[in-house]
């Protein structure tokens, strides 16, 4: 059998978003975003797939003129999805994870950014059937041309 692509029809999809920022301190910041997501099938009124009700994002930031630490907690709600073997709706179960995000400015041309994401190595899917990775590093060097 081959897979294929089938339009849903009509759509209704309505939400809240919340994105709010404070400067704590001179050197020091923290934010927190929320999404709230309603999203169904017209005809049907079923559930959209992989979409969830709640998202939220909150993080606590320091920096100064040559390098910053974020340290972010990220929330993803439960959602519907699709079994890979049988394609009956399941449910995805809601994930929380924590990662830090760092960057150190060498000069005005060459700076780095170094990122590690689930920190607490947790085991988890967004797509039904497909593993994400655990915990991950990774490193970004960039020079400017002034």
């Amino acid at each position: 059998s081959t897979n294929k692509y089938v339009n849903s029809g009509k759509n209704i999809i309505y939400g809240v978003e919340s994105r709010n920022h404070w400067k704590i301190h001179s050197s020091w910041s923290t934010s927190l975003n929320i999404n709230y997501l309603r999203s169904y099938n017209q005809q049907n009124s079923q559930v959209l797939l992989l979409r969830p009700k709640w998202q939220a994002m909150s993080t606590l930031n320091y920096f100064n003129d040559k390098k910053s630490v974020t340290f972010q907690t990220q929330y993803l709600d439960h959602r519907e999805g699709l079994d890979a073997i049988t394609y009956n709706r399941i449910r995805v179960p809601s994930h929380l994870l924590f990662h830090i995000v760092g960057s150190y400015k060498f000069t005005s041309q060459w700076k780095m950014d170094l990122s590690l994401q689930n920190l607490l190595n947790k085991k988890y899917n967004m797509i039904p059937g497909y593993s994400t990775t655990g915990l991950s590093a990774f490193m970004d060097v960039t020079f400017a041309f002034n």
